[in-house]
């Protein structure tokens, strides 16, 4: 209902648990108007020493081997197809919003796999500790995106 009602053309994606610093926002849309892309990806940076801090072993391992088999069936658009923190531009919601799985919180993946067409492009960003909340990440959210990678690569198959 945001992206309807928003006014602008550009939309932003940030997780509410301040775990996305917004000083990275300038520099994403910078890279939006510059490079015209679709849509801009803050990617955690799983190199950088302060994620344990951040996330659990646990979690950092969920997420990268999802991360692995997204790129491999789905194809690498990004380092982190599961990021909650991007801007894209409203007019690609519109025209594919008929398509998306609509189901579960990693939207990005339902916009970048839905239109293959996106030109897209990412910034690492430095992930900082959950503040408020807590993961919406659990067995039923797992299940919602192994029914979304199905149904975008049933296709393939048949």
């Amino acid at each position: 209902d945001g992206i309807k009602k928003s006014k602008y053309e550009n939309i932003l994606i940030m997780d509410g648990d301040l775990q996305h610093n917004p000083k990275y926002i300038y520099k994403m849309l910078k890279i939006l108007f510059t490079k015209k892309m679709d849509i801009i990806v803050g990617a955690r940076n799983f190199k950088e020493k302060n994620i344990n801090k951040s996330l659990t072993f646990l979690r950092i391992g969920a997420s990268k081997m999802l991360k692995l088999l997204i790129n491999i069936f789905l194809g690498y658009k990004t380092s982190d197809p599961l990021s909650g923190y991007f801007i894209f531009r409203k007019k690609i919601f519109f025209r594919n919003k008929k398509r998306f799985y609509g189901y579960g919180y990693k939207i990005l993946a339902d916009f970048m796999y839905t239109d293959k067409s996106l030109k897209i492009s990412e910034i690492k960003i430095n992930f900082r500790k959950r503040v408020y909340g807590q993961s919406k990440m659990d067995l039923k959210v797992l299940m919602l995106f192994i029914e979304f990678f199905i149904k975008k690569n049933v296709k393939k198959f048949f």
